[in-house]
């Protein structure tokens, strides 16, 4: 149990760690790559303004030495393409890109149009188009050292990252130590405190039994004596099997797992079982897959098939019919056993896992039991690596369904 909490706690918190860090680092890349790409736009916007500025300064002979300079500047990084209506060339600038043809930089250009986008990325490149009723006017500046960076970027994000996870993995398993340590402490009194109330229970157990036999010899066997004897075999059934869930809560017990066949054994357990359901009258529907084979423990899958079908044989009413399913579902095994039952609210029932737990409508204390064997299979179908619900679809019926790998 102590195990099983110190997992949890490692993976919720490993979850919850791993998820802000991720979206700290997200957001961190898209802030960069909105800027870088900003940044470009906004350098491409300038230069088809100044573009614009200094064709019509030329018609009007009004140059502008800022202007100019600024403009000098921008285009050693930008260069631009002006196309008509049909994608022919009206002019292009690619100073300070001798390396590119002008086919090259009119194939950039139609590529561009063809998307259809106003601003995008093409090749290396980021571009920018603007248009009038004549023509189209494409700028593009040199994106290879952003791009670069920004994939150097996300790179580098993605190695903080891993290395991110294991430094909270190691800080987490170091502070789940003295962070569970009262619960270990807490719990193992509690285990301790059950122990000795068991043993204590025990002796006087004994004492009660060895004294009735006296009786019985001395006085001969009457209802009393054998009303004593029941309810020391029902005090000496209930310590095992709290005996049992205690250990198997803790995992003291190792299992052997092994590969079984679900469907021998569930044949040969029906075989034990099925005179008493015909003394009582409940008719059984069994729907069973040949050679459903599981990887599993034999003798807890032989007491989870006893502890289920006993529970539908002391629950079972109204219609008297119990319904038994094996099923190869996928790679999963599906075993359910439906018994038919007066009145039961729909939905789900996980409460009759609990310890104890008793409905006041159908699961009362007169048809024996220790209210503890719904427990008892939980415990067997998750050391076994498989999950159990218990629901009722109806009012009339009430169905433990399993899925085991």
């Amino acid at each position: 149990m102590i195990e099983l909490i110190k997992k949890r706690f490692i993976k919720v918190s490993m979850i919850s760690s791993g998820i802000i860090l991720f979206i700290i680092l997200a957001i961190i890349n898209i802030l960069n790559y909105y800027n870088t790409t900003n940044r470009m736009d906004k350098m491409l916007s300038n230069q088809v303004t100044i573009t614009a500025d200094s064709n019509n300064q030329n018609r009007n002979n009004q140059p502008t030495g800022q202007k100019k300079s600024f403009m000098r500047n921008q285009r050693n990084k930008v260069f631009y393409v002006e196309l008509d209506n049909n994608g022919d060339l009206i002019k292009y600038n690619k100073d300070n890109f001798s390396f590119l043809t002008v086919e090259h930089i009119i194939k950039l250009g139609s590529n561009a149009l063809a998307k259809g986008e106003k601003k995008g990325f093409i090749e290396d490149y980021r571009y920018l188009v603007t248009s009038n009723t004549d023509n189209y006017q494409i700028a593009f500046i040199d994106a290879q050292s952003d791009l670069y960076t920004l994939q150097y970027n996300s790179i580098f994000s993605l190695i903080v990252y891993i290395l991110g996870m294991f430094g909270i993995l190691f800080l987490v398993k170091a502070l789940t130590i003295p962070a569970v340590k009262p619960i270990e402490e807490s719990f193992n009194k509690q285990k301790r405190f059950m122990t000795d109330i068991m043993h204590e229970i025990k002796t006087p157990l004994a004492i009660i039994e060895t004294n009735t036999e006296v009786v019985e010899i001395d006085y001969g066997k009457n209802e009393w004596t054998k009303s004593i004897r029941k309810q020391i075999h029902y005090l000496k059934d209930l310590l095992d099997e709290l005996v049992t869930l205690l250990k198997m809560e803790e995992h003291t017990t190792d299992l052997i797992k092994n590969r079984i066949d679900f469907s021998e054994i569930l044949e040969n357990t029906l075989t034990g079982f099925e005179p008493i359901f015909n003394k009582k009258g409940i008719t059984m529907d069994i729907e069973c897959d040949e050679n459903v084979e599981i990887n599993a423990n034999e003798y807890s899958i032989e007491r989870l098939v006893s502890i289920l079908l006993e529970n539908a044989l002391k629950y079972t009413s109204g219609d008297n019919k119990v319904s038994i399913k094996l099923k190869k579902q996928n790679k999963k095994i599906l075993f359910e056993i439906e018994n038919s039952i007066k009145d039961i609210e729909p939905g789900d029932h996980e409460e009759f896992f609990d310890r104890f737990y008793r409905s006041d409508s159908s699961r009362n204390s007169n048809l024996g039991g220790h209210g503890i064997g719904l427990s008892i299979a939980k415990e067997i179908i998750t050391q076994n690596k498989g999950k159990i619900k218990a629901f009722s679809n109806d009012n009339h019926s009430f169905t433990i369904s399993i899925l085991i790998n």
